[in-house]
């Protein structure tokens, strides 16, 4: 992980996506870099609260995953922004982010204006729509059967990504679908995954690395 970062750094561009949580679910924040080969690599990072992970422990083996280093248990029993906000000063300077976008629904606001103070990069909204989702989850759809998305076989990822489902419009453009409030199967990491792709997979990224390299999306 720390050689690619270095690599990002070095010209590959990278992206931050970030799912909130309102009170004691997962938090989620994806790194997304586009290789020089055209391939992207998903780096995700997740936040959970200590009780919820206990809560849920008889069916999520989130204690196993922290042990791991696939999740950061944080105190106590609601959602620790204090703590994910110093680690996400860390990613974003570690990975040279100079964008990073946002659901702006919970915490978003003031953490994600505090975020661009802290670090200099430029935050998005991402509304949750199937009108936002729907040319990226089709170009992400086309790269995943052809294996151009790598996760590093991340098991909590791999897991959420399983729990995915998509609500699909007349016109076939599809958005993710999260679950019931209650539902332990959760789906923040893909979520975030999809918020990071948008300029990566669609060139939508206002200027900068498209500016000066010539990619072609099929």
């Amino acid at each position: 992980m720390e050689a690619l970062a270095a690599a990002a750094r070095d010209g590959w561009p990278s992206w931050l996506g970030m799912d909130f949580a309102s009170v004691r679910d997962t938090v989620a924040a994806v790194v997304a870099v586009r290789r020089g080969d055209g391939t992207c690599v998903v780096v995700p990072y997740c936040w959970l609260p200590e009780r919820e992970a206990e809560r849920q422990n008889k069916r999520v083996p989130s204690r196993a995953w922290a042990e791991a280093g696939h999740i950061r248990l944080t105190p106590g029993d609601v959602v620790d922004y204090t703590t994910i906000f110093t680690e996400l000063v860390e990613i974003v300077n570690n990975w040279g982010i100079g964008k990073f976008f946002y659901d702006p629904l919970f915490q978003a606001e003031w953490l994600t204006q505090k975020l661009e103070e802290e670090t200099g990069a430029i935050r998005y909204e991402f509304p949750q729509t199937i009108m936002e989702y729907g040319p990226i989850v089709r170009e992400v759809e086309r790269m995943l059967i052809g294996h151009d998305i790598r996760h590093a076989g991340n098991p909590l990822m791999t897991w959420q990504m399983g729990n995915a489902q998509a609500k699909t419009n007349a016109t076939q453009d599809k958005r993710l679908v999260k679950q019931k409030h209650g539902d332990y199967r959760k789906v923040d990491i893909p979520q975030a995954m999809l918020m990071a792709l948008r300029d990566a997979v669609t060139g939508l990224d206002d200027g900068d690395f498209y500016d000066d390299n010539e990619v072609e999306l099929v």
